[in-house]
């Protein structure tokens, strides 16, 4: 978040960068384990760094379906099977989450 004129200023309602905001705070206020929050917040932002200016993505509306399947097309090579289809869970699952939270 960024202050103007004395008023906080976030990321736009339903974006990746509320999503990543949503984490830190349930992180901060003990809705998250640590841990947990720390593991979404790290297989969300592999997944959707596929997109140009990813934090700009608007979750509430993501596709669960093909996004996941274009990440693994993409980073085949980067992931063995295992993770890749880790991550892709991780994001449908955390992207779902989000998209109720910030609604």
């Amino acid at each position: 978040m960024t202050e103007s004129d004395g008023w906080q200023v976030g990321p736009a309602p339903g974006t990746a960068a509320d999503y990543m905001d949503f984490l830190d705070w349930a992180e901060r206020t003990g809705e998250l384990p640590k841990s947990t929050a720390a593991n979404w917040r790290v297989a969300s932002t592999k997944v959707l760094q596929i997109e140009d200016n990813w934090q700009d993505v608007n979750v509430a509306d993501f596709d669960l379906d093909a996004h996941p399947s274009r990440f693994a097309t993409l980073k085949r090579t980067a992931y063995n099977a295992s993770p890749a289809v880790l991550f892709s869970g991780r994001c449908s699952t955390n992207s779902a989450n989000a998209g109720a939270q910030l609604i």
